[in-house]
């Protein structure tokens, strides 16, 4: 297949093409689960009639040719001729699988599939060829409806929505940094023309002769000042509302990853004979394009592991008392300042003791050091390379890697993940990440005249304590917050800044440490669940 030439063309079918082929897979998903949806069934229908269409349009003729084929089936099936069997399905994802691999191919010329491929994808489409040739062929048209000239001439049209490259918002994202680093600096010029009055009536003050001139002076000076302040406040709610508008043409739904997981699980249950139903919440939560991208294969990753881990084949499920069918459940959620992303599966769990021995075995940590760990640290070694409770390698849930690839692509993100397991009721993998990548929200925290940012993401809550609140445990400086012990430390020790154990406010440092009752600022850091606090 050659390369489409146009490069608009190229675009348009990229886009249009692959809205197709999701809708198609999605309408699928939905009659596989009621193969009497006649809304649905005629949903697809239309939708492999508009891809073949779109394919005829840009001279794409091998996925003109797969539409078409498909087209026909439908048709047969709308008319009660033929029936919807498991065979069937497989035969059409499969077909839609090849019609995405000859839509990558034709914008961008690389050879994603062979000829046997095609030849092969379409031997399964035309196994209905038979019953097709008993049917009466009809050339299917859309319905034509007559355009008024005044709506042709009308002054009112409109296009609502353009396509923009995201490299282009990219550097506006870079340009609107800069804006605001010279914004602030623009700021900062106006206590300088401030000490500059000061100064001018000082010398009025020393000066009598001075007098006359330094009131003009002043005046042309505190007249700059005022016409600074106006356009540096103006600048700032340009500024401000230009970055938060660029951020938000960033912003996507969760939804453009999360709809390419029903036909994986679909596909991955049929694989190991197990009944899974994936339940998607919060697809419309959105987040930073480069989030969204960068989580397909965390998440990917994730639920491979429920399917293949997790999820009891139906005879197993049903002795435990369990329903037959498996359920996955991928929810998004939005909170002030981050995203959080959920998998929950209702499967086995983790099977702690089996973590235990392959941290052992890999060397992680020793018995001792385990026996001192609480559940939940337990269970966030599975995050760590080579660490996996199955005890054979498989190809579906990562080749036995563990799931060390999901916490370094989402650290990587300024993220973090915790884990939750309950025996014989499931795992739920918690997400948290930030909404933009371009900002981050900080605590400035100040110490031995030094300033150092916290990224707010971590930051708990902060409280102020005394001396007389601090107690040891196991050698370990501790605080009691809603009853939980939770291990403190100095910023300053942390950081290895020497001369101040300061907190928060450089100030502290000159307070008395002496006065048990002395109360200083606490911030409480929470990371993949485990809390510690900062004085």
């Amino acid at each position: 297949m050659t390369m489409i030439e146009d490069k608009e063309l190229r675009d348009l079918f990229k886009a249009e093409g692959g809205e197709h082929v999701q809708r198609l897979n999605d309408g699928l998903l939905r009659l596989e689960k009621n193969p009497k949806d006649s809304a649905t069934l005629e949903e697809v229908f239309r939708e492999a009639h508009s891809l073949k269409g779109a394919a005829r349009m840009v001279g794409v003729v091998d996925v003109e040719n797969i539409s078409h084929k498909l087209e026909d089936m439908l048709g047969l099936i709308k008319k009660g001729a033929m029936e919807l069997t498991p065979e069937i399905f497989d035969s059409i994802f499969k077909s839609l699988d090849a019609i995405r691999k000859l839509i990558h191919e034709a914008v961008t010329g690389e050879k994603k599939i062979a000829d046997f491929e095609i030849w092969n994808s379409e031997l399964k489409t035309t196994s209905i060829e038979k019953e097709i040739e008993y049917a009466p062929k009809q050339e299917i048209k859309e319905p034509e409806t007559a355009i008024p000239q005044s709506a042709v001439r009308s002054p009112h049209f409109r296009i609502e929505t353009v396509r923009v490259d995201t490299k282009m918002l990219d550097v506006l994202m870079t340009q609107t940094g800069e804006l605001t680093v010279t914004k602030a600096h623009i700021s900062s010029r106006i206590p300088e023309i401030g000490e500059i009055i000061e100064i001018v009536e000082e010398l009025e003050k020393r000066n009598v002769e001075f007098g006359v001139r330094s009131a003009e002076l002043k005046s042309k000076l505190q007249n700059l000042k005022s016409k600074i302040s106006g356009d540096s406040s103006r600048l700032d709610f340009i500024s401000d509302r230009l970055d938060d508008s660029i951020r938000k043409i960033r912003l996507i739904p969760l939804s453009a990853i999360f709809n390419l997981y029903p036909r994986m699980v679909r596909d991955i249950a049929r694989e190991q004979s197990k009944d899974v139903n994936l339940i998607i919440e919060g697809g419309d939560t959105v987040a930073d394009k480069r989030i969204v991208e960068e989580m397909k294969d965390p998440l990917m990753h994730i639920i491979r592991n429920s399917i293949d881990h997790g999820i009891e084949k139906p005879d197993e499920r049903e002795k435990k008392g369990k329903p037959r069918i498996g359920t996955i459940t991928l929810k998004g959620m939005q909170t002030a300042s981050n995203i959080i992303i959920e998998v929950s599966d209702d499967g086995k769990g983790l099977d702690i003791e089996a973590v235990k021995q392959a941290a052992v075995k890999r060397n992680i940590c020793s018995e001792a050091e385990l026996s001192g760990m609480t559940k939940a640290q337990i269970e966030s070694l599975i995050f760590q390379s080579g660490v996996s409770t199955s005890s054979f390698v498989s190809d579906v849930s990562g080749r036995g890697v563990g799931l060390d690839v999901v916490r370094t692509n989402v650290e990587r993100l300024k993220g973090s993940v915790a884990l939750e397991s309950y025996p014989d009721k499931g795992c739920r993998f918690r997400i948290k990440l930030p909404v933009t990548l371009s900002t981050m929200r900080v605590m400035i925290a100040a110490i031995g005249g030094r300033r150092y940012a916290i990224p707010v993401e971590y930051v708990e809550m902060s409280r102020m304590i005394t001396h007389d609140e601090i107690f040891t445990v196991a050698g370990r400086q501790t605080i009691k917050i809603d009853s939980q012990p939770i291990s403190v430390a100095h910023l300053s020790d942390v950081l290895q800044v020497r001369g101040s154990r300061s907190g928060v406010r450089s100030e502290d440092s000159r307070l008395p440490t002496h006065d048990s009752q002395l109360k200083k600022p606490c911030i409480i850091l929470s990371v993949n669940n485990e809390r510690m606090g900062e004085s």
